[in-house]
């Protein structure tokens, strides 16, 4: 759920496209602002877009603003479970 909720706050360090997965944004650390995807309740309805890419100050998280959040994933085998 991706539109009007929250903006999805990722891991990726915010880089010029065209993305490549070994040119240093996956890397989280030091200051700097990251990518967030997607659409919160505070984003005008014709602003609602999945594939919407904004930048976050990643500093600003203790601030804690009401319209970023993260979801968590892994990329990890599971097992079949």
């Amino acid at each position: 759920d991706l539109l009007g909720n929250l903006r999805e706050w990722t891991s990726t360090v915010l880089r010029p496209y065209p993305y490549r997965h070994d040119d240093g944004r996956e890397e989280f650390a030091g200051a700097g602002r990251v990518v967030v995807r997607g659409a919160s309740h505070d984003d005008p309805a014709d602003g609602l877009h999945v594939a919407a890419r904004r930048s976050y100050d990643r500093r600003g998280a203790a601030a804690g603003h009401h319209h970023v959040g993260f979801r968590c994933a892994t990329s990890e085998d599971l097992g079949g479970r």
